[in-house]
């Protein structure tokens, strides 16, 4: 008994000891946590609330609540709760726009981007841009810039004769040195590598909960709070590839036991990428990545989309109001499996597939009536200029379909596209007519199209077709199916 009640009076002695150390949960105060980094310029990292813990590349500090730095010094940050950090990352926008991001308690934030340097430069004719530094073929070429189009040097090659350049909407390539005028001096910049992704300063980075992170009824969870009002801002969170416009939130969690960062999306829309797979998110839903232990390596495709956290919308709404300066925004509280579903066709594939650049993965060619030295899928050296413009690309080409999909495929393959109809054009059964499988006496081309849409991402497209053109008579049937890869 009597060691029974020395036990009691020792935990009685302690629980104040405990008690005072607990985390105190701070109602949120978003007008706090905007009194202070006002007029924030792009490429900035500031201070707004609290004494976070900052690690920085150089040797300068930054500790009191408005100093600022570049973000390009920036290395990591620790807050604790009630800590806020802000900041306006460049990503892929241009200097009068930028991804605005609140940093609060709770989390850690990585900026695993190296000291970026780049120069500013101006198409000096029309411009070829290319996915590869060399001109031994046209079907590297990405894009034709004219001249007088203002662009971003980020790398170059081992003798600076090519650059690798940003433009447009965040998309990168290469291009000849002499076609562009630089400002600067292009052997500063670093060596590129095309298979590499390019960043802009902080535009990658890492989040981690702190293993004493107290979640708060009352308060933001640790994480992130981003903002973008211009369509296509991208990002990389974790080594997952972000492309979004609205309100976003990034989350660090836990998943089956592994760290993971959870997207959570409450206006505008979002595509998380990893090299395993695509998720798209809509407002009042969330997907999760699962990641490597350094955080920095996605070991799957995004998680199916959910319903996003409940609350979490009404209490981001205040911030998001400082953030847009105060414009409307309404931010959607947890959607539904069948409102997820509706959305998905609405925002990102109103024409029953999704615009962007789509990966030819797959092709069946079937010939019959062969012929020598006669390919059904790229035809033969001895057609005239008008059939080789019928030539199908090989396995592994992109084709970008944009904006408007359904017009972009009536255009190429002549035939219709409707959302949520899964066979369009000619019916599957026209391509056993014989009539498609017979050569014409004269010349022409008799021909059955179909597109069977597989997903929002992918489609097949089928053919068959029988042609004259002068000396030269073909029929052939093929399958082509396309996957989408990118925005």
């Amino acid at each position: 008994m009597k060691t029974l009640c020395v036990m009691a009076i020792v935990m009685l002695s302690v629980m104040p000891a405990f008690a005072q150390e607990a985390p105190i949960c701070e109602p949120l105060d978003a007008a706090g946590v905007f009194a202070a980094c006002g007029d924030l310029d792009s490429g900035e990292i500031c201070i707004s609330k609290g004494a976070p813990q900052v690690s920085l590349r150089e040797d300068i500090a930054l500790s009191a609540v408005d100093e600022r730095v570049s973000v390009n010094s920036f290395d990591s940050v620790i807050t604790q709760q009630g800590d806020t950090l802000r900041v306006r990352l460049p990503a892929n926008l241009d200097d009068e726009q930028a991804l605005e991001g609140v940093l609060f308690g709770g989390a850690t934030l990585t900026n695993v981007v190296p000291n970026v340097g780049t120069l500013d430069a101006v198409t000096a004719d029309n411009a070829r841009v290319r996915s590869t530094p060399d001109t031994s073929t046209d079907a590297n070429i990405l894009d034709v810039l004219p001249a007088g189009s203002g662009v971003t040097a980020v790398g170059r090659d081992e003798t600076g004769d090519w650059l690798q350049i940003r433009y447009g909407d965040g998309s990168v390539g290469w291009t000849a040195d002499f076609l562009l005028r630089v400002s600067g001096d292009i052997m500063t910049l670093p060596i590129g590598q095309a298979e590499v992704p390019v960043f802009s300063p902080m535009q990658s980075f890492t989040l981690a909960a702190l293993p004493e992170a107290t979640a708060c009824a009352e308060s933001v969870p640790p994480g992130m709070l981003l903002y973008s009002a211009t369509p296509n801002t991208r990002f990389t969170v974790n080594g997952a590839n972000v492309t979004f416009d609205g309100v976003l939130f990034a989350m660090p969690t836990q998943q089956v036991g592994r760290p993971a960062v959870r997207l959570e999306l409450f206006s505008g829309r979002a595509v998380v990428q990893t090299e395993q797979g695509v998720q798209f998110v809509v407002p009042g839903s969330a997907t999760t990545v699962v990641v490597s232990a350094d955080l920095t390596t996605p070991l799957d495709a995004p998680l199916e989309v959910i319903p996003a956290t409940s609350g979490l919308a009404a209490l981001l709404a205040p911030l998001v109001a400082q953030l847009s300066n105060n414009a409307v925004q309404t931010l959607a509280e947890p959607a539904q499996g069948g409102q997820i579903d509706a959305q998905m066709l609405s925002l990102f594939a109103p024409d029953g597939l999704l615009p962007g650049q789509y990966r030819l993965t797959n092709l069946i060619v079937d010939a019959p009536t062969p012929l020598p030295d006669f390919d059904c899928a790229l035809g033969s050296a001895a057609v005239s200029e008008d059939w080789t413009e019928m030539v199908v690309p090989q396995i592994g080409s992109l084709t970008t379909f944009s904006p408007d999909m359904g017009a972009a495929l009536l255009e190429t393959f002549q035939v219709d596209v409707l959302p949520g109809v899964q066979i369009i054009g000619a019916s599957l059964n026209d391509h056993n007519n014989p009539l498609y499988r017979t050569i014409p006496e004269s010349n022409g081309e008799n021909a059955a199209r179909t597109i069977v849409v597989n997903s929002l991402t992918s489609f097949t497209y089928i053919e068959s077709w029988a042609v004259r053109s002068g000396d030269l008579a073909a029929a052939c049937y093929n399958q082509f199916t396309w996957e989408w890869t990118a925005p």
